[in-house]
């Protein structure tokens, strides 16, 4: 098992707090996605469909986050934003290795399926 490194993340995160407060919340909500999608409950209700919405909003917040903290602005390319989500997403996963089905998701979302994720962060911004 993996140990979090709480100081790099302090470290590094320290200049851009509401981003890394955004991050800690969409990987969480990545994770549950990863956990919900294909299940249903009793009377056949899709839990992965709640988890989905959660995963929007989480990456909306993000965004936000990043503009607020001079990230990525209004006006950055949607595709420089997507890499920017993409590289701390992966010094986030640096600081905090152990979710570990949410930083695969992360890799299918934002650089395998990259057009998808361009076109929703477009319409999120």
């Amino acid at each position: 098992m993996a140990i979090s490194n709480y100081n790099a993340a302090a470290t590094i995160f320290e200049d851009i707090p509401h981003t890394f407060v955004a991050l800690q919340k969409l990987v969480m909500a990545m994770e549950d996605y990863c956990k919900a999608k294909n299940k249903r409950i009793f009377w056949g209700k899709d839990k992965g469909l709640k988890a989905y919405q959660k995963f929007e909003k989480c990456l909306k917040d993000t965004l936000d986050s990043m503009i607020i903290d001079g990230c990525i602005s209004h006006s950055t390319e949607i595709s420089e934003c997507r890499d920017n989500i993409l590289q701390l997403i992966k010094i986030f996963s640096q600081c905090f290795p152990n979710w570990h089905k949410a930083y695969n998701f992360a890799y299918e979302y934002f650089y395998i399926n990259s057009e998808i994720a361009e076109s929703h962060i477009a319409n999120l911004l």
